[in-house]
């Protein structure tokens, strides 16, 4: 079962997070563009988040129901020596920070792209593991 389809989730697959970023990327319309590349950003993160402890869950770790567990996710992966994942989730996880909670630093359409494709790359990792 992949765990990037949509029969992985239910109700909600968080893949679709990462399918309307990709949208909003390319849609000129809505406006401002550094408003649109903020929530790009912060929803590449959470779908690759999300993705990525479920593939941990499967493969028997447990974690939290609190604000530690993001952190947690992505060490797990450096325990199992998966540390390509784990570097790739944690750049993530900074870029989502300074998209959300950092106003004064600016979020360009290059680094949305970026982003996008960082959760690509760790989608394309979580297969193989």
């Amino acid at each position: 079962m992949s765990l990037t389809g949509d029969s992985m989730f239910s109700p909600h697959n968080p893949r679709d997070f990462f399918r309307l970023a990709t949208q909003l990327l390319r849609d000129p319309n809505y406006s401002p563009l550094e408003t649109r590349v903020r929530t790009v950003i912060g929803r590449a993160y959470y779908a690759a988040f999300l993705i990525s402890k479920a593939k941990q869950e499967t493969r028997g770790h447990t974690f939290p129901d609190d604000h530690t567990v993001h952190r947690l996710v992505i060490d797990s992966f450096s325990y199992d020596g998966l540390t390509n994942i784990a570097s790739k989730l944690n750049v993530l996880k900074d870029c989502r920070s300074d998209a959300d909670y950092h106003m004064s630093i600016n979020q360009s359409n290059v680094l949305g792209g970026k982003c996008l494709r960082l959760a690509e790359d760790i989608f394309r990792l979580l297969e193989s593991v």
